[in-house]
Order: C-alpha cells, then structure tokens, then sequence
C-alpha cells in the first residue's frame, strides 16, 4: 500500500493570505500525483513480467485525497493473475478430436524462457476466457463424498461401488504471481516513489501560481 501525502503548514505559512484555497489546490496536487503513481506502478510491473495493463489495474483500489484529509491511497491486492493471461504455448484450447500437445508451455517474466506445465491443459470457459487448467487428486475423505452406485459383480456379491477417473476429476485454474509480488521490489518501489514525489512538488507548484494569478 503506498500513501502520498505532503508537508502542508508549510505551504500555507508561505501562503497565508490564500489559506482558505490551498487546501483545495494541494488536494488536486495529490490526486495528480496518485494517477501518475498508478500509472508508474503499472509500467514498472510490466517490465519485468508478461502482463496486461488491464490485469495489473483490476488488482488497484484508491481512496483520493479531499481538502479535509491531504492524503491518497493506492492499494493492490489480490490473488493471482491467471496463467493464461501470460504467454502460453500452445494457447488456443485443442478442438474436438484433436490429438493434444506433449506438454503446454508457459512463460511469465520477460527474462526467462517457457516452462513446461505438467498434466495441464488449455480451455476456453463459458464467459470466454482462456485459462490454463488441471485436474486435482481427490483426498480420501472427499472421494467418500463422491457419488456411489450398486453394482453386482461376476462372484455374485452385490455391494456399493465408485468410479473415479481422470476424466471426472475436479478441475482447478492455474495462476501465477499477483501484482503485490511483482512491485514487492525495493528498486520498483524507489522509482515509483521518485516519480510520485517529483509530480507532487511540480502540481503543488502548479496548482499555488494559478491561485496566486487569479486571488
């Protein structure tokens, strides 16, 4: 979580005569900055890792800042990103029929290479997302829970049975880093940090010549 705020009596002891203003202008100076933040933050995740803007965002809560209390907020948090929002190989889900792949492949950080995905498989899912999927081994106490049948076998002894196979076994996405991990980074932080304390000072500037210009 990243908090911008600035040093305010001392911009309006410089300011007396147009304190009631300045509480306003420095507001506008912080949201400015925060958006610029924001922005910043999204860059620097995507230079190290294959992801989307748009991924990097739906992570990003911001609470602005008001003349009452000059301090914004921007929090990211969230599980992972999916999988398929990387880079995948093959990445259109196998047509019907089709012989499947060796192995699926992915790949994540800009600086490495594709890796291998054990016992995954591509899939296209009602809403139209393309994830990377893969089928979980049930625990014992669960397969209990599964539904039973009566069978009657070549002995002639009748009793309850249950079928389990790969194919009918729940189904999980995989995911990989969330944003959070990718900006945990103390040189990611320094630079967003930089920008933000740079568009800060240069807003406030900004904002307190145009109040000064039009008092």
């Amino acid at each position: 979580m990243m908090k911008i705020s600035t040093y305010t009596k001392k911009v309006e002891k410089k300011f007396k005569n147009i304190d009631q203003k300045t509480p306003a202008a420095i507001s506008r100076a912080i949201n400015r900055a925060a958006t610029k933040a924001n922005k910043a933050l999204s860059a620097e995740a995507r230079k190290r890792y294959l992801v989307k803007d748009a991924d990097i965002k739906k992570t990003i809560s911001r609470q602005k800042s008001t003349r009452n209390k000059l301090e914004a907020t921007i929090k990211s948090e969230g599980k992972g990103v999916p999988l398929g929002n990387y880079r995948i190989s093959p990445k259109r889900p196998r047509a019907k029929g089709e012989e499947p792949p060796k192995m699926y492949k992915a790949r994540v950080l800009k600086s490495s290479r594709f890796k291998g995905i054990y016992g995954a498989f591509v899939a296209r899912m009602k809403s139209g997302h393309v994830g990377v999927f893969k089928r979980v081994k049930i625990e014992p106490r669960i397969r209990k829970q599964r539904r039973r049948f009566a069978a009657k076998i070549k002995k002639g002894y009748t009793g309850t049975f249950k079928k389990i196979n790969r194919h009918n076994l729940p189904i999980k996405q995989l995911y990989g880093p969330d944003v959070p991990h990718m900006i945990r980074y103390e040189t990611v932080m320094n630079e967003i940090e930089d920008i933000t304390r740079i568009t800060l000072k240069k807003r406030i500037n900004h904002e307190l010549k145009w109040i000064i210009k039009n008092s």
